[in-house]
């Protein structure tokens, strides 16, 4: 049995290049942002980027119920979809992701937990170079 992805490391902006970018559509990622707004009756979230205010629809019907409210810091791991379906897209985009884990990371310093996520992106980076 083999354990599913633990999701790559990408920011709201990123998730939305999904049209010019087909690549991305079904890649798992693993994603942090504030809880814009959820709506339980129909599995469905916003997440907002803390600095660049873009948003990302959230289909939370995998991990409902949870515990996280509104307005929290939270990090989504799950797969990026494109949908097409006006009534399930209320942020404006075609990117969607389909959440397996929502956790609450209220209390995490955002500065300094992007400098690490920096840090590690460039150390895994310099490792998947070309081999010698």
């Amino acid at each position: 049995m083999s354990l599913p992805p633990t999701g790559s490391l990408m920011n709201i902006n990123e998730t939305n290049r999904t049209v010019e970018d087909p690549s991305i559509e079904r890649k798992s990622v693993r994603i942090y942002g504030i809880l814009q707004d959820h709506d339980f009756r129909a599995c469905m979230a916003i997440l907002k980027d803390p600095k660049t205010e873009e948003k990302l629809q959230l289909d939370t019907q995998s991990v409902e119920p949870f515990s996280a409210r509104v307005g929290t810091f939270v990090q989504v791991i799950g797969e990026i979809e494109t949908t097409t379906d006006d009534q399930r897209v209320t942020n404006g985009g075609v990117a969607m992701l389909r959440c397996r884990v929502l956790r609450s990371m209220d209390g995490v310093d955002i500065h300094m937990y992007n400098k690490a996520l920096k840090v590690q992106t460039e150390f895994l980076t310099s490792c998947s170079g070309p081999k010698i």
